[in-house]
């Protein structure tokens, strides 16, 4: 995951009743029933019909599943056919002998969908798992689509135009909302808002709407520990001892060092639970109260170093190192030696306020008759983003962080390279230090989703393009920009 919040979609299905007449083979084995229950899903899911979303689940899911409600079943199904208008099944790829994932050609975006499906060992091998996967951030390089190759070079005119029809084509259809941008060398090729900041007040998202970042302001606290390092104020291989020596316990705080934290290797967990800042009072404000709601049982889950893991709380550690070397708040020190030299204005933490230039979080969910109403996600007493996620900034402002990261006014040339650069030795063979890192496609950036939040940024690292997608929509299945961010992709691969 490399979400704040993870908001993955996972559906667990499980409905018992006998396979259609002709549907399914009695001989069949548990991999050749994978591909009899993609295909009947994939029909289900294109009938955008709540009456045969039911006929799906009563004849291919395992009886387990009656336990969860069937207006459940239809939503999920629902958002299914909301975010594909219909599914048409490709090609599985085995996992097991009752594990596969099955490709998907989604009927609106024109792209693929992976789903991951799991039958019954034994006969009739009906599903027992349905879950939608994220190329962005939960597929194994294995499974992820290759680029599609222009037959000739575009034009930035061309890029554009064609973006321009995608876009419209998902507004239209109301499975996006937010703001893409996609500049070259820092100059806009194309940028476009789409759908509305506030739906009860009706302002509609414009270019320079700030949208909660999730935990895309990972890249900012990499970039400022990587400043302390480049000053000889901080070391990579430095312990967190050195700065909180009992965290978790001291013996853990000698092993975890400061590149196990940027790199999701530390060992720590996802998430501070039970204690998080959504159940204390009042909300953290700083990174001392966030330190508070840290619960007393965490401990590490695996010795550092040695496998990838992802983890909010490595991060939050990360802005409490800054704090004591620098001897400033985190979002003091974040505004003026990151914000301020990028010229972005319009990026910080904020506390909740309902203005026109501030996305409000939307999740779309569905009811038992398959029709779509919106949850407003934006939390009054959620506390302040921080060194792990949760600030505000626009798309313009991301593109200027990108300039001013690779232009050197943040870091040295050999210092940035050290961030976006896969740290296999560690376990992290996709990741750097804060930032995602796609080392064949020559692509570095990062996500940042939650309810409400679904947001992507990739720096292409040899032709000095930036993609940039702000929404804040989420739905149960598919991520909302990942079709965004392929498209651009295909548009811009060399």
């Amino acid at each position: 995951m490399r979400h704040w919040i993870p908001s993955l979609a996972v559906i667990t299905l499980v409905v018992g009743a006998s396979p259609r007449p002709g549907g399914y083979a009695q001989s069949a084995t548990a991999e050749e029933s994978i591909e009899v229950r993609a295909k009947a899903l994939a029909r289900g899911v294109s009938s955008g019909d709540p009456e045969e979303f039911k006929r799906l689940v009563r004849e291919n899911f395992d009886s387990k599943m009656q336990q969860i409600p069937l207006p459940a079943h239809i939503a999920a199904l629902a958002s299914f056919w909301d975010m594909s208008h219909g599914l048409a099944f490709s090609r599985l790829k085995s996992l097991a002998p009752d594990t596969a994932v099955a490709f998907f050609r989604n009927r609106l975006t024109g792209g693929s969908n992976s789903i991951l499906l799991r039958v019954e060992p034994e006969p009739p091998h009906r599903l027992v798992a349905v879950r939608a996967l994220s190329e962005l951030h939960d597929a194994p390089p294995g499974f992820k689509e290759a680029p599609k190759t222009p037959a000739e070079k575009r034009s930035n005119r061309q890029i554009a135009r064609e973006m321009d029809a995608f876009m419209k084509r998902l507004s239209q259809a109301d499975v996006f909302s937010g703001v893409v941008e996609l500049a070259k060398a820092g100059v806009p090729v194309f940028q476009a808002a789409y759908g509305q900041a506030n739906k009860e007040s009706g302002f509609a998202n414009r270019i320079d709407t700030k949208f909660n970042l999730g935990s895309m302001n990972k890249m900012f606290t990499a970039v400022a520990v990587a400043q302390l390092v480049e000053r000889g104020q901080l070391s990579y291989d430095d312990p967190l001892s050195k700065f909180l020596p009992d965290f978790p316990d001291a013996e853990s705080a000698k092993k975890i060092k400061i590149k196990h934290l940027l790199s999701h290797t530390s060992g720590l967990s996802l998430w501070w639970t039970p204690r998080s800042p959504k159940s204390s009072a009042p909300p953290p404000m700083t990174i001392d109260q966030f330190m508070a709601t840290i619960s007393q049982d965490e401990k590490l889950q695996f010795e550092p170093g040695a496998r990838y893991q992802y983890s909010n709380t490595g991060f939050l550690m990360l802005g409490t190192v800054i704090e004591k070397v620098t001897g400033m708040t985190y979002y003091d020190y974040i505004h003026d030696n990151i914000y301020k030299p990028a010229g972005m204005k319009h990026t910080d933490t904020y506390e909740y306020a309902v203005e026109p230039d501030v996305a409000l979080r939307y999740e779309k969910t569905f009811d038992a008759q398959g029709k779509a109403f919106f949850r407003n996600n934006l939390n009054p007493n959620g506390g302040r983003g921080g060194p792990h996620g949760g600030g505000y900034s626009t798309a313009t402002d991301l593109v200027k962080f990108e300039r001013a990261l690779r232009s050197g006014k943040l870091l040295t040339a050999e210092d940035t390279q050290i961030l976006l650069t896969a740290k296999p030795e560690l376990g992290a063979t996709q990741y750097g230090y804060g930032f995602d890192v796609d080392e064949p496609r020559g692509i570095a950036g990062h996500g940042g989703g939650s309810a409400g939040i679904s947001d992507h940024m990739d720096m292409f690292l040899h032709s000095g393009w930036t993609a940039i997608v702000l929404s804040n929509y989420t739905e149960a299945t598919f991520e909302v920009c990942e079709p965004i961010v392929n498209k651009l992709r295909e548009l811009v691969s060399e």
